[in-house]
């Protein structure tokens, strides 16, 4: 997959891969669903895959010459929310690490710690943006 990691990255697919029991080698790509989408699509998420062994329990699939793409429902709507509004925080020590385990982050990552609310983090940014956090 792309190293660029984004918050549906980094955040929502550890547990859409370890709920689905996903092979994630396969996946070339995570995104959500289209901004402004009905309500009953907010939770769809979309991978993209290069074969479809080992992907079940999709909602959908579409075919393209090399690639498929297929939509799943997130499994846990609160955390998706908790996520969305940049909560990672308020994530519970279950699904911190799940998102560690998933990427093998060392602590001193930042995404460790910005899900574990480091100190030093916040000193960084407070001090590159010349300001104190409220």
């Amino acid at each position: 997959m792309n190293e660029k990691l984004t918050r549906s990255k980094t955040y929502l697919l550890p547990a859409l891969v370890k709920h689905y029991n996903l092979p994630k080698q396969e996946i070339i790509s995570f995104f959500l669903g289209i901004k402004g989408e009905a309500k009953q699509t907010k939770y769809l998420v979309y991978i993209w895959v290069k074969k479809d062994e080992g992907f079940t329990d999709y909602i959908t699939r579409l075919d393209f010459d090399k690639d498929i793409l297929l939509a799943y429902r997130f499994p846990d709507e609160d955390l998706y929310d908790k996520i969305m509004a940049g909560k990672f925080s308020k994530l519970d020590k279950f699904q911190k690490n799940t998102i560690i385990d998933h990427f093998n982050f060392k602590k001193e990552n930042k995404v460790v710690q910005v899900l574990y609310r480091s100190p030093y983090l916040r000193e960084s940014l407070e001090k590159h943006i010349g300001m104190k956090l409220p």
